[in-house]
Protein backbone atom coordinates (compact mmCIF):
# COMPACT_ATOMS: atom_id res chain seq x y z
CA UNK A 1 0.00 0.00 0.00
CA UNK A 2 1.22 3.63 -0.51
CA UNK A 3 0.04 7.47 -0.60
CA UNK A 4 -0.78 8.41 -4.05
CA UNK A 5 0.34 12.35 -3.28
CA UNK A 6 4.03 12.41 -4.16
CA UNK A 7 4.56 15.72 -2.02
CA UNK A 8 2.92 14.02 0.98
CA UNK A 9 4.40 10.68 0.56
CA UNK A 10 8.15 12.85 0.96
CA UNK A 11 6.97 14.93 3.70
CA UNK A 12 5.59 12.23 6.04
CA UNK A 13 7.33 9.68 5.28
CA UNK A 14 8.58 8.95 9.01
CA UNK A 15 4.69 8.34 9.76
CA UNK A 16 4.07 6.06 6.98
CA UNK A 17 4.79 2.92 9.85
CA UNK A 18 1.49 4.02 11.63
CA UNK A 19 -1.07 4.37 8.90
CA UNK A 20 -3.89 1.62 8.38
CA UNK A 21 -4.24 0.41 5.29
CA UNK A 22 -7.38 -0.63 3.67
CA UNK A 23 -8.42 -2.32 0.44
CA UNK A 24 -10.38 0.84 -1.86
CA UNK A 25 -13.64 0.19 -3.25
CA UNK A 26 -13.54 2.43 -6.05
CA UNK A 27 -12.57 0.70 -9.28
CA UNK A 28 -10.91 4.26 -10.48
CA UNK A 29 -8.86 4.52 -7.72
CA UNK A 30 -5.29 3.60 -9.26
CA UNK A 31 -5.69 5.84 -11.95
CA UNK A 32 -8.41 9.05 -10.77
CA UNK A 33 -7.49 11.92 -8.70
CA UNK A 34 -10.39 12.30 -6.65
CA UNK A 35 -10.16 10.40 -3.38
CA UNK A 36 -6.20 9.96 -3.11
CA UNK A 37 -6.29 8.50 0.68
CA UNK A 38 -9.03 6.05 -0.46
CA UNK A 39 -6.82 3.33 0.42
CA UNK A 40 -6.13 4.46 3.95
CA UNK A 41 -8.83 3.45 7.07
CA UNK A 42 -10.50 6.49 8.10
CA UNK A 43 -9.35 7.21 11.00
CA UNK A 44 -5.43 6.69 9.98
CA UNK A 45 -7.14 9.43 7.05
CA UNK A 46 -7.76 11.78 10.24
CA UNK A 47 -4.47 12.09 11.87
CA UNK A 48 -2.59 12.31 8.81
CA UNK A 49 -4.83 15.55 8.50
CA UNK A 50 -4.05 16.52 11.43
CA UNK A 51 -0.28 16.38 10.79
CA UNK A 52 -0.82 18.35 7.48
CA UNK A 53 -2.42 21.24 9.78
CA UNK A 54 0.32 21.34 12.12
CA UNK A 55 2.90 21.15 9.78
CA UNK A 56 1.94 24.32 8.40
CA UNK A 57 1.25 25.93 11.72
CA UNK A 58 4.89 24.72 12.81
CA UNK A 59 5.92 26.38 9.26
CA UNK A 60 4.67 29.71 10.35
CA UNK A 61 6.20 29.70 14.05
CA UNK A 62 3.14 28.98 15.00
CA UNK A 63 2.10 27.33 18.04
CA UNK A 64 -1.66 27.02 18.60
CA UNK A 65 -2.93 23.31 19.59
CA UNK A 66 -5.68 22.15 18.17
CA UNK A 67 -9.18 21.61 19.94
CA UNK A 68 -10.93 19.11 18.01
CA UNK A 69 -11.19 17.53 14.84
CA UNK A 70 -14.82 16.57 13.86
CA UNK A 71 -15.02 13.28 11.59
CA UNK A 72 -17.78 13.70 8.89
CA UNK A 73 -20.69 12.25 9.09
CA UNK A 74 -20.56 10.01 5.94
CA UNK A 75 -17.51 8.82 3.97
CA UNK A 76 -19.56 8.46 0.72
CA UNK A 77 -21.86 10.56 -1.59
CA UNK A 78 -21.44 13.45 0.82
CA UNK A 79 -20.65 15.91 -1.91
CA UNK A 80 -23.63 18.35 -3.26
CA UNK A 81 -21.31 19.34 -6.22
CA UNK A 82 -19.33 17.68 -8.35
CA UNK A 83 -17.76 18.89 -11.92
CA UNK A 84 -17.06 16.10 -14.86
CA UNK A 85 -15.00 16.73 -17.60
CA UNK A 86 -16.24 15.99 -20.54
CA UNK A 87 -13.04 14.80 -23.28
CA UNK A 88 -11.62 13.11 -26.59
CA UNK A 89 -8.60 11.16 -26.12
CA UNK A 90 -6.92 7.93 -26.80
CA UNK A 91 -9.68 8.18 -30.57
CA UNK A 92 -12.51 7.84 -28.13
CA UNK A 93 -14.78 10.72 -28.54
CA UNK A 94 -16.45 10.82 -24.82
CA UNK A 95 -14.58 10.37 -21.88
CA UNK A 96 -16.77 11.54 -19.04
CA UNK A 97 -14.98 11.51 -15.18
CA UNK A 98 -12.36 13.33 -12.97
CA UNK A 99 -8.48 14.21 -14.35
CA UNK A 100 -6.12 11.01 -13.93
CA UNK A 101 -3.99 11.90 -11.05
CA UNK A 102 -0.76 14.23 -12.27
CA UNK A 103 -1.92 14.68 -15.65
CA UNK A 104 -4.28 17.75 -16.06
CA UNK A 105 -4.72 17.14 -19.76
CA UNK A 106 -6.28 13.09 -19.71
CA UNK A 107 -9.79 12.32 -18.07
CA UNK A 108 -10.83 9.04 -16.34
CA UNK A 109 -13.51 7.82 -17.99
CA UNK A 110 -15.67 6.90 -14.31
CA UNK A 111 -18.76 4.83 -14.42
CA UNK A 112 -19.03 5.36 -10.47
CA UNK A 113 -18.30 8.37 -8.21
CA UNK A 114 -18.36 7.51 -4.46
CA UNK A 115 -18.08 10.85 -2.99
CA UNK A 116 -20.90 12.32 -4.71
CA UNK A 117 -24.62 10.58 -5.73
CA UNK A 118 -25.39 7.02 -6.24
CA UNK A 119 -27.16 8.89 -9.75
CA UNK A 120 -23.92 9.22 -11.50
CA UNK A 121 -24.00 5.55 -13.21
CA UNK A 122 -27.49 7.08 -14.76
CA UNK A 123 -26.75 10.21 -15.51
CA UNK A 124 -23.11 9.95 -17.05
CA UNK A 125 -24.30 7.12 -19.34
CA UNK A 126 -27.13 9.28 -20.25
CA UNK A 127 -25.16 11.94 -21.46
CA UNK A 128 -22.40 9.78 -23.17
CA UNK A 129 -25.23 8.07 -25.30
CA UNK A 130 -26.77 11.43 -25.82
CA UNK A 131 -23.54 12.99 -27.06
CA UNK A 132 -22.82 10.06 -29.48
CA UNK A 133 -26.48 10.20 -31.00
CA UNK A 134 -25.67 14.02 -31.66
CA UNK A 135 -22.30 13.48 -32.89
CA UNK A 136 -20.84 15.82 -30.51
CA UNK A 137 -17.73 15.63 -29.28
CA UNK A 138 -15.49 15.94 -25.73
CA UNK A 139 -13.65 18.81 -25.23
CA UNK A 140 -9.18 18.57 -25.68
CA UNK A 141 -7.68 20.98 -23.48
CA UNK A 142 -4.64 20.61 -25.18
CA UNK A 143 -5.65 21.50 -28.48
CA UNK A 144 -8.71 23.53 -27.53
CA UNK A 145 -11.04 21.45 -29.91
CA UNK A 146 -13.73 19.92 -29.32
CA UNK A 147 -17.61 20.34 -28.50
CA UNK A 148 -19.00 20.10 -24.53
CA UNK A 149 -16.38 20.92 -21.79
CA UNK A 150 -17.85 19.60 -18.64
CA UNK A 151 -21.38 18.52 -17.24
CA UNK A 152 -21.59 20.32 -13.68
CA UNK A 153 -23.82 18.48 -11.27
CA UNK A 154 -25.62 19.84 -7.64
CA UNK A 155 -27.45 17.19 -5.14
CA UNK A 156 -29.27 18.96 -2.56
CA UNK A 157 -28.96 16.65 0.30
CA UNK A 158 -31.57 18.00 2.14
CA UNK A 159 -33.43 20.07 -0.52
CA UNK A 160 -33.56 17.06 -2.72
CA UNK A 161 -33.45 19.40 -5.34
CA UNK A 162 -31.13 18.38 -8.61
CA UNK A 163 -29.52 20.72 -11.15
CA UNK A 164 -27.58 19.67 -14.53
CA UNK A 165 -25.00 22.45 -16.31
CA UNK A 166 -23.66 21.41 -19.74
CA UNK A 167 -20.47 23.61 -20.55
CA UNK A 168 -19.73 23.59 -24.05
CA UNK A 169 -17.63 25.45 -26.65
CA UNK A 170 -20.30 27.01 -28.43
CA UNK A 171 -24.01 27.15 -28.99
CA UNK A 172 -24.89 24.42 -31.49
CA UNK A 173 -26.26 22.20 -28.39
CA UNK A 174 -29.69 20.70 -28.49
CA UNK A 175 -30.75 21.77 -25.37
CA UNK A 176 -34.75 20.95 -25.15
CA UNK A 177 -33.48 17.06 -26.05
CA UNK A 178 -31.25 16.48 -23.22
CA UNK A 179 -33.53 17.92 -21.03
CA UNK A 180 -36.64 16.33 -22.05
CA UNK A 181 -34.90 12.61 -21.95
CA UNK A 182 -33.06 13.05 -18.81
CA UNK A 183 -33.13 10.16 -16.63
CA UNK A 184 -33.49 11.80 -13.16
CA UNK A 185 -37.14 13.41 -12.88
CA UNK A 186 -37.11 17.04 -11.07
CA UNK A 187 -34.14 18.38 -12.44
CA UNK A 188 -33.12 21.43 -13.70
CA UNK A 189 -31.36 22.59 -16.15
CA UNK A 190 -28.45 25.10 -16.88
CA UNK A 191 -26.26 25.45 -20.34
CA UNK A 192 -23.83 27.29 -20.92
CA UNK A 193 -20.78 28.59 -23.18
CA UNK A 194 -17.25 29.07 -22.81
CA UNK A 195 -14.44 30.07 -25.04
CA UNK A 196 -11.83 30.30 -22.98
CA UNK A 197 -8.82 28.56 -23.12
CA UNK A 198 -8.44 27.72 -19.25
CA UNK A 199 -9.63 24.67 -18.06
CA UNK A 200 -12.50 25.91 -15.74
CA UNK A 201 -16.10 24.11 -15.32
CA UNK A 202 -17.91 27.49 -15.82
CA UNK A 203 -19.30 29.71 -18.74
CA UNK A 204 -22.13 32.15 -19.76
CA UNK A 205 -25.38 31.05 -18.76
CA UNK A 206 -27.41 31.09 -21.98
CA UNK A 207 -30.61 28.75 -21.29
CA UNK A 208 -32.06 27.81 -18.10
CA UNK A 209 -34.92 25.50 -17.46
CA UNK A 210 -36.92 24.52 -14.00
CA UNK A 211 -36.50 26.10 -10.69
CA UNK A 212 -33.94 27.55 -9.10
CA UNK A 213 -31.22 25.00 -7.68
CA UNK A 214 -31.38 25.29 -3.49
CA UNK A 215 -29.91 23.69 -0.60
CA UNK A 216 -31.32 23.66 3.39
CA UNK A 217 -28.80 24.36 5.76
CA UNK A 218 -29.83 24.57 9.66
CA UNK A 219 -33.53 24.98 8.41
CA UNK A 220 -33.02 28.00 6.03
CA UNK A 221 -32.94 27.61 2.43
CA UNK A 222 -30.13 29.01 0.15
CA UNK A 223 -30.91 29.77 -3.27
CA UNK A 224 -27.83 28.69 -5.54
CA UNK A 225 -26.68 30.27 -8.85
CA UNK A 226 -25.51 27.68 -11.11
CA UNK A 227 -21.46 28.14 -11.08
CA UNK A 228 -21.39 29.71 -7.23
CA UNK A 229 -19.58 28.63 -4.47
CA UNK A 230 -21.59 27.06 -1.28
CA UNK A 231 -20.42 24.81 1.24
CA UNK A 232 -19.99 21.51 -0.69
CA UNK A 233 -20.79 19.06 1.96
CA UNK A 234 -23.77 20.01 3.08
CA UNK A 235 -24.04 17.95 6.36
CA UNK A 236 -20.88 18.96 7.82
CA UNK A 237 -21.46 22.69 7.39
CA UNK A 238 -24.28 22.39 9.66
CA UNK A 239 -21.78 20.97 11.61
CA UNK A 240 -19.89 24.16 11.04
CA UNK A 241 -22.62 26.64 11.43
CA UNK A 242 -23.10 24.98 14.68
CA UNK A 243 -19.91 25.46 16.59
CA UNK A 244 -19.80 29.00 15.13
CA UNK A 245 -23.16 29.86 16.69
CA UNK A 246 -22.21 28.30 19.67
CA UNK A 247 -19.28 30.89 19.62
CA UNK A 248 -21.10 33.93 19.05
CA UNK A 249 -23.77 33.09 21.63
CA UNK A 250 -21.28 33.17 24.42
CA UNK A 251 -20.20 36.73 23.32
CA UNK A 252 -21.72 39.62 25.11
CA UNK A 253 -23.61 41.74 22.76
CA UNK A 254 -22.08 42.77 19.58
CA UNK A 255 -24.03 45.33 17.29
CA UNK A 256 -22.75 44.97 13.50
CA UNK A 257 -21.41 41.53 11.69
CA UNK A 258 -19.31 41.61 8.64
CA UNK A 259 -18.81 38.37 6.34
CA UNK A 260 -16.31 38.80 4.17
CA UNK A 261 -16.23 36.52 0.85
CA UNK A 262 -19.75 35.94 2.08
CA UNK A 263 -21.15 33.50 -1.30
CA UNK A 264 -25.17 33.53 -1.20
CA UNK A 265 -25.45 34.73 2.15
CA UNK A 266 -24.80 31.25 4.12
CA UNK A 267 -23.41 32.72 7.67
CA UNK A 268 -24.67 36.09 6.78
CA UNK A 269 -28.34 35.39 6.59
CA UNK A 270 -27.71 32.39 9.52
CA UNK A 271 -26.48 34.63 12.21
CA UNK A 272 -28.00 37.71 10.97
CA UNK A 273 -30.80 37.66 14.33
CA UNK A 274 -27.56 37.72 16.42
CA UNK A 275 -26.90 41.20 15.62
CA UNK A 276 -28.37 44.36 14.31
CA UNK A 277 -27.01 44.57 10.86
CA UNK A 278 -24.87 42.10 8.76
CA UNK A 279 -22.56 43.44 5.98
CA UNK A 280 -21.67 41.12 3.37
CA UNK A 281 -18.77 41.35 0.82
CA UNK A 282 -18.41 39.17 -2.51
CA UNK A 283 -16.90 39.42 -5.68
CA UNK A 284 -19.49 37.11 -7.58
CA UNK A 285 -22.06 39.54 -9.05
CA UNK A 286 -24.41 36.53 -9.19
CA UNK A 287 -24.04 35.39 -5.87
CA UNK A 288 -24.62 38.92 -4.24
CA UNK A 289 -28.34 38.96 -5.73
CA UNK A 290 -29.27 35.78 -4.20
CA UNK A 291 -27.79 36.31 -1.15
CA UNK A 292 -30.44 39.52 -1.30
CA UNK A 293 -33.17 36.91 -2.48
CA UNK A 294 -31.90 34.58 0.12
CA UNK A 295 -32.22 37.26 2.56
CA UNK A 296 -35.92 37.92 1.48
CA UNK A 297 -36.57 33.93 1.57
CA UNK A 298 -35.90 33.72 4.98
CA UNK A 299 -37.46 36.80 6.74
CA UNK A 300 -33.98 37.95 7.04
CA UNK A 301 -34.50 42.02 7.06
CA UNK A 302 -30.92 43.28 8.38
CA UNK A 303 -28.24 42.13 5.66
CA UNK A 304 -26.37 44.77 3.55
CA UNK A 305 -24.92 42.94 0.81
CA UNK A 306 -21.81 44.74 -1.20
CA UNK A 307 -20.92 43.44 -5.07
CA UNK A 308 -17.01 43.96 -4.99
CA UNK A 309 -13.15 42.85 -4.13
CA UNK A 310 -12.92 42.33 -0.51
CA UNK A 311 -9.61 44.49 -0.33
CA UNK A 312 -11.16 47.19 -1.77
CA UNK A 313 -14.24 47.54 0.19
CA UNK A 314 -13.05 46.14 3.65
CA UNK A 315 -12.08 50.04 4.92
CA UNK A 316 -15.47 51.45 4.43
CA UNK A 317 -17.05 49.38 7.22
CA UNK A 318 -17.21 49.03 10.71
CA UNK A 319 -17.87 46.74 12.34
CA UNK A 320 -17.74 44.49 15.66
CA UNK A 321 -16.77 40.91 14.58
CA UNK A 322 -15.99 39.51 10.94
CA UNK A 323 -16.20 36.44 9.97
CA UNK A 324 -14.17 34.84 7.12
CA UNK A 325 -14.43 32.18 4.39
CA UNK A 326 -11.75 33.04 1.87
CA UNK A 327 -10.75 30.96 -1.47
CA UNK A 328 -8.27 28.63 -1.03
CA UNK A 329 -5.49 31.46 -1.85
CA UNK A 330 -6.37 33.13 1.66
CA UNK A 331 -7.11 36.56 2.62
CA UNK A 332 -3.66 38.35 1.46
CA UNK A 333 -1.49 40.59 3.10
CA UNK A 334 -3.75 43.49 1.82
CA UNK A 335 -7.22 41.94 3.23
CA UNK A 336 -4.80 41.21 6.51
CA UNK A 337 -3.56 44.39 6.78
CA UNK A 338 -7.46 46.12 6.76
CA UNK A 339 -8.73 43.77 9.50
CA UNK A 340 -5.81 44.50 11.92
CA UNK A 341 -6.24 48.39 11.09
CA UNK A 342 -9.88 48.39 11.78
CA UNK A 343 -10.07 49.86 15.77
CA UNK A 344 -13.50 49.00 16.36
CA UNK A 345 -13.61 45.12 15.87
CA UNK A 346 -13.23 43.17 18.76
CA UNK A 347 -13.88 39.60 17.18
CA UNK A 348 -12.44 37.50 14.16
CA UNK A 349 -13.46 33.89 13.06
CA UNK A 350 -12.02 32.48 10.34
CA UNK A 351 -13.18 29.74 7.64
CA UNK A 352 -10.39 28.23 5.57
CA UNK A 353 -9.77 25.25 3.41
CA UNK A 354 -6.29 25.49 3.11
CA UNK A 355 -4.19 24.89 5.62
CA UNK A 356 -1.30 26.92 3.61
CA UNK A 357 -2.71 30.27 3.19
CA UNK A 358 -4.60 30.22 6.53
CA UNK A 359 -1.17 29.49 8.36
CA UNK A 360 0.35 32.27 6.08
CA UNK A 361 -2.41 34.36 7.04
CA UNK A 362 -2.22 33.88 10.83
CA UNK A 363 1.02 34.49 10.98
CA UNK A 364 0.33 38.50 10.25
CA UNK A 365 -3.39 38.38 12.66
CA UNK A 366 -1.20 37.05 15.61
CA UNK A 367 -0.27 40.62 15.59
CA UNK A 368 -3.25 42.10 17.09
CA UNK A 369 -5.81 38.78 18.11
CA UNK A 370 -5.22 36.08 20.26
CA UNK A 371 -6.24 32.59 19.21
CA UNK A 372 -9.50 31.11 21.39
CA UNK A 373 -10.21 28.01 19.89
CA UNK A 374 -9.29 26.05 16.37
CA UNK A 375 -10.98 23.53 15.16
CA UNK A 376 -10.82 21.10 11.72
CA UNK A 377 -13.90 19.50 10.56
CA UNK A 378 -13.71 16.60 7.58
CA UNK A 379 -15.21 18.00 4.54
CA UNK A 380 -14.31 15.94 2.03
CA UNK A 381 -12.91 12.21 3.32
CA UNK A 382 -10.82 9.89 1.40
CA UNK A 383 -8.84 13.43 0.00
CA UNK A 384 -6.00 15.45 1.18
CA UNK A 385 -8.88 18.43 1.77
CA UNK A 386 -10.52 19.53 5.59
CA UNK A 387 -12.12 22.39 6.75
CA UNK A 388 -10.65 24.62 9.77
CA UNK A 389 -12.28 27.14 11.92
CA UNK A 390 -10.30 29.77 14.21
CA UNK A 391 -11.87 32.07 17.19
CA UNK A 392 -9.67 35.00 17.56
CA UNK A 393 -10.41 37.88 20.06
CA UNK A 394 -8.42 41.45 20.03
CA UNK A 395 -5.50 41.08 22.33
Amino acid sequence: MYIKDRKIRFIFKDFFSSLKYTQYFCEHFDLCGGCIFQNMEYESQLELKKLMLKRCLKKYELDISLNNFFPADETKFYRNRMDYAVSEQDGQNIVIGLREYGKWWRTVDIRVCWIFSDKVPVILDYVREFLKNTGLRGYDPVSGKGDVRYIVLREGKNSGKFLVAIVASHEKFPFADFCDNFPIRNSSFAFAVSSSRANLSTGEVLEFRGETFSEKICGFEFLIPTFSFFQTNTHMAEKLVLKISEYINSLDKLEVMADLYSGVGLFSIIFAKKFDRVYGIEVDFDAVYFAEQNSILNAVKNTIFVSGRVEDNIRKISTDIILVDPPRSGLGRSVCKGILDMKRLKKLIYVSCNAESFSRDMKLLREKFDVEGLYAFDFFPHTKHFEILCFMSRK
